[in-house]
């Protein structure tokens, strides 16, 4: 424990860092007026954060382990929330445009949108009772003997964390390489760039995904006591909890960035006889625009031939 004392504190150092980062894109958010459920989404995502940082004051302070356990278990619920947020934007990228008559909401028809959808709710729901089921004030050893007499209640929360986080590293496999194909037929300025990004974000999803899963696998198998016995609890804590944590809540926070508009509203001249002025989403740096707001058209006869065009919020994901 003693040697765990310096590492334990430099990884809350780092989580209050990258949970000071999230307050300020909070708040930033907040300031311009984004779309509540982007502004909602960093506020879960600070909250895994915190619930983190009291997970490795717990190798600090043994009376607050089982505490911070059942926080971690919580955590991994909102990483994952987010996990499907992104998910969710890049099916709306890769459907956008594609709406017919029977399709109202084409992105909550692909079968990985959906399994994504049903698994994660099913995952947060079980991992949210999990601060409620560990019993408080307990040191590491004594959670631990808890654990292993309970092993069929946190065995089938970690296999249900396991298959959700495989179902999440397959949709987010399929909807990135549908993305990639979509950027890659565009003729949009920065095509390459975001073609780039897009598979950087994809390896770095699925890259992180797969050594949580890899790692947890042998304990769903074997059990706290028996896997990775030659390691210690916090060595393994730090690829297992840390590392992915940290890698898609940096993705998150690129993917989910909202930059105000650089350039004012333009002017174009129209050879139309007539002024037409559009309310519209603004297209910025988006691969698509979601259609959440109507566009309103107002005629102006027999005035001058200018178009105005200005811009109300939206909640696409800049890519």
């Amino acid at each position: 424990m003693i040697l765990a004392v310096a590492p334990a504190a430099a990884l809350i150092v780092l989580d209050g860092i990258l949970g000071l980062a999230i307050l300020w894109r909070v708040l930033y958010h907040a300031y311009i007026g984004s779309h509540w459920r982007r502004t909602l989404l960093h506020l879960v995502l600070l909250c895994a954060c915190c619930f983190r940082s009291v997970f490795w004051i717990g190798f600090l302070n043994e009376d607050v382990f089982s505490i911070g356990l059942g926080l971690l278990l919580l955590s991994w619920a909102c990483i994952y929330c987010c996990v499907a947020e992104i998910i969710f934007q890049w099916s709306m990228a890769v459907s956008a445009g594609l709406v017919s008559s029977r399709q109202l909401y084409p992105a909550c028809k692909t079968y990985e949108l959906k399994a994504t959808i049903v698994f994660n709710i099913v995952h947060a729901a079980a991992l949210a009772c999990s601060p409620f089921v560990l019993p408080q004030r307990l040191s590491m050893h004594s959670t631990l003997v808890y654990i292993d007499t309970h092993l069929i209640l946190f065995g089938t929360l970690l296999v249900v964390h396991l298959v959700t986080a495989v179902i999440n590293m397959v949709a987010t496999t399929m909807i990135g390489i549908k993305l990639l194909v979509r950027v890659s037929a565009s003729t949009i300025e920065h095509k390459d760039r975001s073609r780039n990004m897009t598979i950087l974000f994809t390896v770095f999803i699925v890259f992180s995904l797969l050594v949580e899963v890899t790692l947890q696998f042998p304990i769903a198998l074997h059990g706290l006591s028996s896997a990775w016995e030659s390691q210690s609890a916090f060595v393994m804590a730090i690829p297992i909890v840390f590392f992915p944590a940290f890698l898609v809540s940096l993705t998150f926070l690129y993917l989910m960035r909202r930059l105000l508009p650089k350039k004012p509203a333009c002017l174009v001249t129209s050879p139309v006889r007539g002024n037409v002025e559009f309310h519209t989403t603004p297209v910025l740096q988006a691969q698509y625009v979601p259609s959440r707001k109507a566009i309103d058209i107002i005629l102006h006869e027999n005035t001058t031939n200018v178009q105005y065009f200005s811009s109300s919020d939206d909640d696409a994901t800049w890519v």
